[in-house]
């Protein structure tokens, strides 16, 4: 439906729409793409906070198999030191005494 006008008012009129839409397309990407920053930081916090609770974990498994060699306290007293279960320091004890 859109004609050639000569009258630039008419012309001007017909350019309003085209403005509009362009105007709602770069809207569009400029929140898809904050959405997409925001996940990427999201998802960045949530592998940190995976690696420090690995490497927390290794840590307590390291000092439980330093005070086990050390024979100085129960498994008890290591399980509530580390924070690891008895189990587990356990299971730390009879690996140590299988690696030598």
């Amino acid at each position: 439906m859109r004609e050639h006008h000569t009258d630039p008012k008419v012309r001007k009129t017909f350019r309003i729409p085209e403005k509009l839409n362009a105007d709602d397309i770069t809207r569009q990407h400029a929140e898809m793409r904050e959405k997409a920053l925001k996940d990427e930081v999201s998802m960045l916090a949530a592998a940190e906070r995976k690696g420090m609770e690995k490497g927390m974990e290794k840590k307590g498994r390291e000092t439980a198999r330093s005070l086990v060699a050390m024979g100085k306290l129960s498994l008890d007293e290591i399980a509530q030191v580390t924070g690891l279960s008895l189990n587990e320091v356990r299971e730390l004890r009879e690996n140590e005494g299988t690696s030598h």
